[in-house]
């Protein structure tokens, strides 16, 4: 009985081996110290510094474009050198709008004077859905952004108030002209 048994026991052995490694096929493809190139949700900066890349499914794609007057450091569009700062749209030369951006090196936002993020957009003040339909190139509250320190900065019926913000995974406060 306990030869049977052992026999048994041999011959189940073998017929699993033989299943096991008869229905697998080597896969060319397969590299086991494969390491994707990004983890999903880091960021950086292209090539070229014009652009915020993002990882998703192991591989970065554009995040989102810089604008003109701005480019890429540390993940983040920021001024160019030499690019003012402004509190107000009357700090900023013709052709230039008075925008948020993102100083990297303190991790802040403010404002700076750059070429109008979005020449065709509405003007600040106008409502708006999304950063695109603004010539500042955001769109707080509904509304394209214009920074002020008071309501006397503002178009006729709306208030200077502070715009809890988030640009480029950067948080912090502003104060533009909303409705409310």
């Amino acid at each position: 009985m306990r030869r049977i048994a052992t026999s048994l026991l041999l011959t189940m052995m073998a017929v699993t081996l033989l299943i096991g490694s008869a229905c697998t096929e080597r896969n060319p493809d397969y590299d086991p110290n494969y390491v994707p190139p990004c983890d999903n949700g880091t960021a950086r900066c292209s090539e070229d510094e014009r652009a915020i890349e993002l990882c998703r499914d192991g591989e970065f794609h554009i995040f989102r474009e810089c604008w003109n007057g701005t480019s890429c450091d540390d993940a983040h569009c920021v001024p160019d050198d030499g690019v003012p700062f402004c509190k107000i749209p009357d700090d900023c030369g013709n052709g230039l709008v008075c925008t948020a951006v993102v100083f990297s090196e303190q991790q802040a936002v403010g404002n700076s004077c750059i070429p109008a993020p979005h020449p065709d957009g509405r003007e600040a003040g106008q409502s708006c859905a999304k950063g695109e339909d603004c010539k500042s190139g955001w769109c707080f509250k509904s509304v394209c952004y214009q920074p002020c320190l008071t309501d006397d900065d503002c178009p006729d019926s709306m208030n200077c108030a502070e715009l809890s913000v988030t640009i480029d995974s950067v948080r912090g406060v502003l104060k533009g002209c909303t409705g409310h």
